[in-house]
């Protein structure tokens, strides 16, 4: 959208392209009744739940602690179809980890084939726009990407999605809390989720709701 600024002696000026309007095509807060979400532990009994403790959109959030057994959860989102002539995709989400440093660690992956094959973010066309990874871990013999430290409060992470196999796909979304069996640590919270992109939506002017005054000041040099 332009945006064409009016000067009270009527005079004009327009400065292009000031802003796009995204829709957000699916988006979901954890306030209201929640659908579709699936939590599965795959070692040891930790698991994922709703809390107040902490949320960015009060008063819930999802929240998985990290105690000091060996334990891996996963939080699963629904089925999310992508219209087919969506555009810019990007997925965001806010979150607060406090998690022991190099021994507990959050990822998050993607699916577009109902599970067969989760991908990380950094494939598939996706990459992270803000607040990605904040370190490795060992695993195996290969150093893998995570979140762990402490964010010292929600933070917003944004993945961007421009593989060309998204549009008419069918996504879903991983958060994957890992713990050790030596020191327990706070845990992770997830909240506030938006899958954002044009071209699903038409896009619609905006609404002026309060007009800004103005003067014209005169100055004088002596």
């Amino acid at each position: 959208w332009d945006v064409v600024a009016t000067n009270p002696d009527s005079s004009t000026s327009t400065l292009a392209a000031a802003f796009t309007v995204i829709t957000a095509l699916w988006s979901e807060t954890f306030d209201g009744t929640v659908n579709g979400w699936t939590i599965t532990p795959t070692t040891g009994s930790n698991t994922w739940t709703k809390v107040t403790t902490q949320a960015h959109t009060t008063p819930y959030a999802y929240f998985a602690p990290a105690p000091a057994t060996a334990s891996v959860t996963n939080l699963d989102s629904p089925p999310v179809l992508i219209p087919g002539t969506a555009t810019n995709l990007q997925f965001s989400f806010w979150h607060w980890y406090n998690l022991e440093s190099s021994k507990d660690y959050g990822k998050l992956q993607f699916t577009l084939n109902a599970g067969t094959t989760w991908n990380d973010i950094g494939s598939a066309g996706s990459t992270f726009a803000s607040n990605g990874y904040n370190s490795t871990v060992k695993v195996g013999n290969k150093f893998i990407p995570v979140w762990y430290g402490n964010s010292n409060g929600f933070v917003q992470s944004i993945v961007t999605l421009s593989g060309a196999g998204f549009p008419g796909a069918t996504l879903q979304w991983r958060w994957i809390s890992t713990s050790n069996n030596k020191t327990a640590s706070t845990g992770w919270w997830v909240d506030t989720c938006v899958l954002s992109g044009g071209g699903g939506a038409v896009q619609q002017a905006p609404v002026i709701s309060s007009v800004h005054t103005s003067s014209i000041e005169s100055v004088v040099d002596a």
